[in-house]
């Protein structure tokens, strides 16, 4: 009877665990890392609007990045963590880096905040990128109007 009632007391913590909102035991990439070769454009860009039936947004485009290849270097240099707590999310006015793939599918990234778009379905990103990393970075591509506050 011990045995039993210890068996249950154990499959009700894991269950607790498992069931909880902090993503405790959140298995996913451990690292973000950008593969050059998949991408089509690379555009920095300020969010409008979130269109639900899309699940995207209408924004503005800052800038074209040109030299794709530099700009992804850096950006998968940027000192960056998982996070296992709830995810951020993105809000209207974030300027972000918009990554788009040749097969269609999107990254936003944002310092605290991301949208993974693959094969239709949208992942919610818990990476926590350096705020001042990822700043410089946008900054040396945004025109003077735009550049954001380190």
């Amino acid at each position: 009877m011990k045995k039993v009632k210890f068996t249950l007391c154990i499959l009700s913590i894991i269950l607790s665990f498992s069931l909880c909102s902090c993503d405790l035991f959140y298995v996913g990439d451990t690292n973000f890392y950008c593969y050059i070769e998949n991408v089509e454009s690379i555009q920095i860009v300020r969010l409008d609007k979130y269109i639900q039936e899309d699940f995207g947004y209408e924004y503005t485009v800052l800038a074209e990045i040109e030299d794709c290849p530099a700009f992804v270097e850096r950006l998968n240099d940027i000192d960056h963590a998982v996070y296992g707590g709830d995810p951020q999310y993105l809000y209207i006015d974030y300027i972000v880096i918009q990554i788009n793939y040749f097969n269609g599918d999107y990254d936003i990234i944002h310092y605290e905040a991301q949208d993974f778009f693959r094969s239709n379905k949208l992942r919610i990103g818990y990476y926590s990128f350096d705020k001042d990393q990822y700043n410089d970075l946008i900054n040396d591509y945004l025109p003077d109007e735009y550049k954001v506050k380190t």
